[in-house]
């Protein structure tokens, strides 16, 4: 539920106002003296800031309720988040920073517009678009050039509404729908079920393994893909599989020399089987693959070709 309008505009050196920016924006205070202009309009569920500032500034922030879209309109803001994930903001390609993570950025630009979202109000409207289901709505960066063009012509257009002359409260309420909404429709994750059975962060980690292999993928490449910590995706792997992700990889690739050594021609060794699936130490391979499969790869090779040899010797007969 929208609450009371507010307004308000900043010009000064940082240090005059850290305070406030703590507040509203969870900017860690850093005794800055750079300058800024900053304007800002709307309520504690959507709020429109424009700012003007000096080039090469760095800082970090955290907001814990509320999601932030960023545009810029110059040069650009590098951002990295506490798991090490790393996007940036340009004229093109805005970004979105999650309610409740702590980032660090770098902006050599001068100007930017910051699109304010209370997590409530897209957690609402997402239930409202699923139904009674509890589940929390997930986010993730814009992923085409339609959604970037999208979220770009949103800021502008909020802007425009949210900055320009009061109005009421029902408008307020109809326009903060319409903007979460858009949002949903573009930056909703995809969470739905794989046909492996597997689901939401993990299922979007298995796409990448199985894309990538037989190259080994490190745990923080996937939560990078999955749009979230490091940790939490270990947790998700825990839950759903009770394995770390690290052990997931590991067994894919082993399933897939086991493929290769029962499928393998003639001139194939196990060691050229293991080195194809990326398994550079040899000793480790053998004990990793008779620890899963309860035999060794030489076996598998063995039985691959013995049953080779029978097919062939039964096409012969016919």
């Amino acid at each position: 539920m929208a609450v009371e309008e507010h307004r308000e505009a900043m010009s000064g050196r940082v240090d005059e106002f850290e305070a406030r920016l703590a507040t509203v924006f969870g900017r860690v205070p850093d005794g800055g003296t750079h300058r800024l202009e900053l304007r800002r309009a709307g309520d504690d569920d959507v709020s429109i800031t424009r700012v003007l500032c000096d080039a090469g500034r760095a800082g970090s922030l955290e907001q814990p309720t509320h999601h932030l879209l960023v545009a810029v309109g110059d040069g650009d803001v590098t951002f990295t988040a506490d798991d090490g994930e790393v996007f940036t903001a340009s004229p093109e390609v805005p970004v979105l920073l999650r309610a409740g993570t702590r980032y660090s950025y770098v902006v050599t630009g001068t100007r930017l517009a910051l699109l304010q979202i209370s997590d409530q109000l897209l957690q609402a409207a997402g239930t409202s678009a699923r139904g009674a289901r509890p589940d929390r709505v997930m986010l993730s960066q814009p992923r085409t050039e339609e959604d970037c063009r999208s979220l770009l012509a949103l800021i502008r257009d909020a802007g425009h509404v949210i900055g320009g002359p009061s109005i009421s409260v029902p408008a307020r309420i109809r326009l903060h729908n319409t903007i979460a909404n858009q949002v949903l429709s573009v930056l909703t994750a995809d969470t739905t079920a794989a046909p492996s059975g597997l689901f939401g962060h993990v299922a979007t980690a298995d796409s990448l393994i199985r894309r990538q292999l037989p190259a080994p993928v490190a745990p923080a490449e996937l939560a990078a893909a999955a749009e979230i910590s490091l940790r939490t995706l270990q947790q998700a792997f825990q839950e759903q599989l009770d394995q770390t992700p690290t052990e997931y990889v590991r067994a894919a690739r082993l399933d897939l020399a086991r493929d290769a050594l029962a499928g393998a021609d003639a001139d194939a060794t196990v060691t050229s089987v293991a080195v194809a699936c990326g398994f550079r130490h040899l000793g480790r391979f053998a004990a990793a693959y008779s620890e899963r499969f309860g035999e060794q790869p030489r076996e598998t090779l063995r039985h691959g070709r013995q049953s080779a040899t029978r097919i062939e010797a039964a096409q012969s007969r016919r």
